[in-house]
């Protein structure tokens, strides 16, 4: 039976339909933070006509024009998809060379090929966020990333904390006190980037940089005694020493270091980052967080308090640019960024900064999206 237009397609199909081995698109994916397929339980990948394009014009340049990676991402920036996606070859023909290979293979191998039920596609209505490149921990201490965060929906230890709302249309973050093993100082709720599914040990520099966007919106956070709001962490990035430094400190496990946190509080978004305490420190000195103080931070104009807010965080080269939907850029360009010589990941969520009893928040996320 012929799929509609809109079908999803298997990496197979579009394997075959580009002429093209499915470890290469693999690859290309790894490659190209552009290229993000539906992923489901076991890793399976499912593209949409919008993904199918996307490789499709990534190919014309790579193979036929012979541009090497680095020239194609740059013209990604530069251009945009929408051009990229222009360069493909038509998704016309992709029924034509479909019908070619199933009517040589069983009916039993073709029942495979169909694209999963609308029931059970919950993700075709939620393709802003691709899990498969972060690993969760739960306040309950209990941890998944790459094949088992791909199934979040029907984990029975994920649900009561992390969720996909269908009517919103976001993933829902909650954070209270609960019984487990976690050894955090407060409630956690966190997604932690993992640039190699299921590994931590595969993180960016600040010459390589970091993009990360989000829509987000509080939607509840309990008060304390004193009647004031509890706060929350929503955005962070964590600095890491790399395996050479970590060997190099004499340290039996890497070093860890937040560099720059946002937190919801007060109704307000709060930027806080390290500083060094003495501008005049080199060398493996950089490394010690004891040469490193928090700053005073730097407040949203607005007050969000519960509304929906988009904020963008881009790292490179010693400079933090940080946009809170359309205000002012907070921009940090001084030696404590320069002389930020550990490694980085972004994390994501809801780090309710309390342990009380009966505190709690809840954070809807619409949109993450990571590039390097």
């Amino acid at each position: 039976m012929t799929k509609s237009a809109d079908a999803f397609r298997t990496i197979s199909e579009v394997a075959d339909w580009l002429d093209t081995e499915t470890h290469v698109l693999r690859f290309w994916e790894s490659k190209f933070s552009q290229i993000k397929p539906v992923k489901r339980a076991g890793g399976r990948r499912y593209y949409r006509p919008k993904d199918m394009l996307i490789i499709g014009g990534i190919k014309k340049l790579l193979h036929e024009d012979g541009i090497t990676i680095k020239g194609t991402q740059r013209i990604i920036k530069d251009k945009g998809l929408s051009y990229i996606s222009d360069l493909s070859r038509p998704l016309e023909t992709v029924e034509t060379v479909i019908t070619e290979i199933q009517e040589k293979i069983s009916s039993k191998t073709r029942e495979n090929l169909n694209v999963p039920s609308k029931e059970e596609e919950y993700t075709n209505n939620f393709d802003e966020i691709d899990l498969w490149n972060w690993k969760l921990e739960l306040p309950s201490g209990y941890k998944a990333s790459d094949w088992k965060l791909s199934n979040y929906q029907n984990d029975r230890f994920a649900s009561p904390f992390f969720f996909y709302d269908l009517e919103k249309g976001a993933l829902v973050m909650k954070a209270f006190p609960s019984k487990g093993t976690s050894t955090a100082k407060y409630t956690r709720n966190t997604l932690r980037e993992q640039m190699q599914p299921g590994s931590n040990d595969v993180n960016w520099t600040m010459k390589e940089g970091g993009v990360l966007e989000v829509d987000l919106e509080l939607e509840s956070i309990s008060k304390s005694e004193n009647g004031q709001s509890h706060r929350t962490i929503l955005v962070q990035v964590d600095g890491r020493t790399t395996a050479k430094q970590t060997k190099q400190l004499g340290l039996s496990k890497p070093a860890s270091l937040p560099m720059l946190k946002i937190y919801w509080q007060d109704g307000y978004l709060k930027v806080v980052r390290k500083e060094l305490k003495d501008e005049g420190t080199a060398g493996d000195a950089l490394l010690n967080k004891k040469s490193w103080k928090e700053s005073k931070g730097v407040h949203s104009k607005r007050k969000v308090g519960n509304d929906r807010v988009h904020i963008s965080l881009e790292l490179k080269r010693g400079k933090i640019v940080i946009l809170i939907d359309d205000e002012k850029p907070i921009v940090f360009r001084d030696l404590s960024v320069a002389q930020w010589y550990f490694e980085n990941y972004f994390t994501v969520g809801n780090y309710l900064q309390s342990k009380e009893d009966g505190c709690f928040s809840t954070v809807n996320y619409y949109k993450i999206e990571v590039s390097h």
